[in-house]
């Protein structure tokens, strides 16, 4: 990470489920303009459909919630297996209140950012992460998917795009 650059960091709190299939945690991620336009440079340079960001999540004793911060994956890998999300898995590590893995960022989803990225001024743009948690003690992991962020149902567009809105 080059000097004066700043990391993509998020909060994610424990969520109400109202349905099964609903996400454990929600929370917003300031995503940084360095950042987009480096996966958006890799993801051309490679052609591909994706590109990863490096996660890790903290536990906030204090404020009874997960610090999520992205930078970038040092290699870029390709996936053989394409899912239409941006979806990542964070495994514990040796401290129990950390985790770290990677974050799938599809090609879509980089298109959605620049497009908002551009209309806004600053230098970083709000999106939605969600997370799915999954077994217990030293076994437990995190799912998590990155959304764009609209602030109205108004705005959101009609073609199908699933954003978490909170």
């Amino acid at each position: 990470m080059d000097e004066g650059e700043q990391l993509s960091i998020g909060e994610l709190r424990k969520n109400t489920k109202t349905k099964i299939q609903s996400p454990d945690w929600t929370g917003k991620i300031q995503l940084q303009r360095h950042l987009l336009k480096e996966l958006a440079r890799q993801m051309n340079e490679t052609k591909g459909s994706e590109v990863f960001a490096s996660a890790t999540m903290r536990w906030d004793e204090e404020e009874e919630e997960f610090t999520v911060s992205l930078l970038l994956e040092k290699t870029t890998r390709m996936s053989g297996k394409r899912k239409k999300r941006s979806t990542g898995k964070l495994t514990r590590i040796r401290r129990k209140s950390t985790f770290k893995g990677t974050i799938k960022v599809q090609r879509y989803l980089l298109k959605v950012f620049a497009e908002q990225m551009n209309e806004i001024e600053g230098d970083a743009l709000r999106a939605c992460i969600a997370g799915w948690q999954y077994g217990y003690g030293p076994t437990l992991h995190f799912v998590f998917e990155l959304s764009p962020y609209y602030p109205s149902i108004a705005i959101r567009p009609e073609h199908g795009l699933k954003a978490w809105s909170f």
